[in-house]
């Protein structure tokens, strides 16, 4: 182990933040995000690597200089903060590799990874509400 890495523990439930995220991932080239309480555009897009550009493009007609707690707002699908990227894979939701940069069969085998993530996803969210 070095500085800075992450330690994932088992747990027996999703936190609701968790569930909230998860809940928002689906196929496709967007994922729901839910707004904190608090939480500014400028912050959530500045951890997810997104230029305000992109996020009004794909949030038209809403405000996104004032955001509110329980809003949910449209992200790039492969817009994630470093700490969501180590939960996802640590919990063996998605592949180390859908994150990777590339074209071709990679592209291809992240979007048919993405399928098998929303099928997981489903999954996961279904029994940790039991």
């Amino acid at each position: 182990m070095r500085a800075g890495d992450t330690i994932l523990l088992p747990a027996s439930k999703l936190s609701k933040r968790d569930k909230d995220i998860l809940h928002g991932i689906h196929s496709g080239s967007t994922r729901l995000y839910p707004v904190r309480q608090g939480e500014t555009i400028e912050a959530i897009i500045k951890a997810r690597g997104v230029t305000l550009e992109e996020a009004q493009k794909l949030n038209p007609g809403a405000n996104l200089k004032k955001l509110k707690g329980g809003e949910e707002i449209n992200l790039p699908s492969t817009a994630f903060t470093v700490r969501e990227k180590e939960w996802l894979q640590g919990a063996g939701i998605v592949p180390k590799e859908y994150f990777g940069q590339g074209t071709g069969l990679e592209s291809i085998g992240r979007v048919l990874g993405l399928v098998g993530v929303v099928a997981v996803v489903t999954y996961a969210v279904n029994r940790a509400q039991t």
